[in-house]
């Protein structure tokens, strides 16, 4: 990406001809590669942001349940992403989505199958911790701090 558009500026002030699309490519297939693929990824490394007001002061025994529900709750919410989005992506295929930019067409559709790729990764990821949290797996230890 960076190589990209350092590219399109360099080629757009010195010889007056950037690279076609630049900014529909950017904008439609790198921003949400990068924006969404890694979410099972920071996930499984525990990179994600959390907020802790009161749940490490609650016994270790109410924050593992605590941690559990937050990975049922999560994977619902990203299963319904998904479906929402899976479908949105198939009626964008359907319809053959593109944009047109400094006189050339670009497909747009396969970009709508990023977000459904990304957050079906991230459901998946969350139901299997959420299963190995039920076979007590995934539970926290008495040395590790809660949502990190």
């Amino acid at each position: 990406m960076m190589i990209h558009v350092s590219l399109d500026v360099t080629l757009k002030y010195l010889f007056n001809a950037p690279i076609p699309a630049t900014i529909v490519i950017v904008s439609q297939y790198y921003m949400l590669c990068v924006a969404f693929l890694p979410l099972a990824l920071a996930e499984q490394q525990n990179s994600h942001i959390s907020v802790e007001i009161f749940a490490t002061h609650l016994p270790e025994r109410i924050q593992n349940y605590l941690q559990g529900a937050s990975f049922l709750f999560a994977c619902i919410v990203y299963g319904m992403l998904t479906y929402i989005a899976a479908f949105n992506a198939r009626r964008e295929f359907e319809a053959g989505s593109f944009l047109i930019e400094q006189q050339v067409k670009i497909d747009v559709w396969p970009a709508y199958f990023i977000l459904p790729t990304g957050t079906g990764l991230m459901t998946l990821y969350l139901a299997l911790r959420f299963f190995r949290f039920l076979r007590g797996d995934d539970q926290l230890k008495s040395h590790e701090v809660p949502f990190e």
